[in-house]
């Protein structure tokens, strides 16, 4: 589905003094990454076999449902976003720290009564810090066991990606993850440890974004109409930041790409505020949109080939002066973006490292993150606003005697677990579509031409899917 654009360019764009200072495009590629070739190639195995894992073995289970931009929720895979599976690195103190101490975890917590034990450096307060991040603990309550862990998908996210809250997952960094971000904390590649933007916090959260080619189109694989929606995964122009509504710092974020090549955009917007003639101090309102006399100015393509570090500057996302392209100035910033799909049997991976300040206390079994009860209480309370936008003919819900389709009704939860269940109903169909040329795009990844890929557990039940999946997991 096509999401709206950022904005159209309608008004005068809010110039500064011509003496003002232009500051430039700041982003940069290495064509050979900080990460050590051994690490990488057990990164190219390891991103292979989740890949494999989401979309053959087990896509009923591993395909998130979303909701961005308040979209009718439907899996992942039909919107044509890339695929996001996000990972924590565990604190070194947290490591050394008692384990299975009793505390009551936040699903069962009352918000009143004492938890229990807490965080050795922070307090009972803490919310996330090398400490607690990775610590595990046993709920007195529930029996569950459960630990913090750093997660990015929060604040402005929680809109404009909208995971279902029911299949909300944060995995541990594998030792592969790890030994990458030791050598990003070193100041590989101008990173956290020097460069450009230095920071003296250690890398904290990965992301694994995965593209994927037109011949892995959901829509088209089950014979749903998804009408203008194009069949590969593109990324529309964003900050990652959001202005700094989300959970990230302001900080380099390095994406390693395993797999095809893809081409990442960094396009200049500037601020519209009607005009006004000179450079502002303070954020104002307005709207970010493309140079009307010089759209390609100051923005440029990055081909993100395997074993490539693209390294995203936070300086880039923040409204500076820019140069327009005709020796004016003006407020503006770049976003980014992938605006064309891999060819259609390609699949291409990126690693995004990054430093965040949110965690959530996630089960270290399930690796799900949980809810507190007011946000439990607002899930089951709340309707989906007129059932969501944009609802397809396909999607879950009611039909009218006519057959013309109804917004889906009841709480969120309830849409949610519909989706969910619908989407596991039609999930082996997608699977066996997709096997042969998901293996073949695989095995052409360097290092993967022998990888052994599991079987896909066609048939099987929920329950002997969880239990394998948990296996697998521990494993990984």
């Amino acid at each position: 589905m096509q999401l709206p654009e950022v904005a159209t360019a309608t008004n005068l764009i809010a110039l500064c003094a011509r003496s003002a200072t232009a500051v430039p495009l700041q982003s940069r590629i290495s064509q050979q990454s900080a990460v050590a070739p051994g690490t990488l190639s057990v990164l190219t195995q390891e991103v292979a076999h989740l890949v494999w894992r989401t979309l053959v073995v087990d896509p009923g289970r591993e395909v998130d449902v979303t909701s961005p931009m308040g979209n009718s929720p439907r899996p992942e895979l039909l919107f044509n976003s890339p695929l996001k599976v996000q990972y924590s690195r565990s604190g070194s103190s947290a490591a050394l720290a008692p384990q299975g101490l009793v505390r009551v975890c936040v699903a069962c917590w009352d918000g009143k009564a004492s938890r229990g034990a807490c965080c050795l450096l922070g307090g009972a307060m803490c919310d996330g810090c090398d400490g607690c991040v990775g610590r595990m603990f046993c709920c007195p309550v529930c029996h569950r066991r459960f630990e913090k862990r750093w997660h990015y998908e929060a604040g402005s996210a929680r809109g404009s990606i909208g995971r279902s809250p029911l299949t909300f997952r944060v995995h541990r960094f594998t030792s592969a993850m790890e030994e990458a971000a030791k050598a990003l904390d070193s100041g590989g590649g101008s990173g956290f440890g020097g460069g450009q933007a230095t920071s003296t916090v250690a890398v904290r959260s990965a992301v694994v974004v995965t593209y994927l080619g037109s011949r892995y189109c959901a829509a088209c694989a089950l014979s749903l109409d998804h009408k203008s929606k194009v069949c590969g995964s593109v990324l529309h122009a964003h900050r990652d930041r959001a202005g700094g509504a989300n959970t990230q710092e302001a900080t380099v974020n390095h994406t390693i790409t395993v797999g095809a090549t893809r081409t990442l955009s960094m396009e200049q917007r500037l601020l519209e505020v009607g005009g006004l003639p000179v450079l502002q101090t303070q954020q104002l309102d307005g709207h970010l949109v493309t140079n009307p006399d010089n759209p390609a100015a100051d923005s440029c393509q990055f081909k993100l080939a395997h074993g490539t570090q693209f390294m995203l500057q936070p300086s880039d996302e923040e409204l500076l002066p820019r140069d327009v392209g005709d020796g004016r100035v003006a407020q503006g910033c770049f976003l980014h973006s992938m605006v064309e799909p891999v060819a259609g049997s390609e699949v291409s991976s990126g690693i995004v490292f990054r430093v965040v300040h949110g965690s959530a206390e996630v089960d270290v079994c399930t690796n799900q993150v949980l809810l507190d009860p007011e946000r439990c209480r607002q899930l089951h309370a709340r309707t989906l606003p007129k059932g969501g936008n944009h609802a397809p003919s396909w999607s879950v819900g009611r039909h009218s005697p006519h057959g013309q389709r109804l917004r889906p009704v009841g709480n969120r939860a309830q849409v949610l677990a519909a989706v969910h269940a619908w989407w596991q109903s039609v999930a082996d169909r997608y699977a066996a579509a997709v096997e042969l040329p998901l293996r073949q795009a695989l095995s052409g990844w360097p290092g993967c031409s022998r990888l052994e890929l599991a079987v896909r557990l066609q048939g099987r039940t929920a329950a002997e899917k969880d239990s394998s999946h948990g296996t697998s997991a521990a494993t990984a």
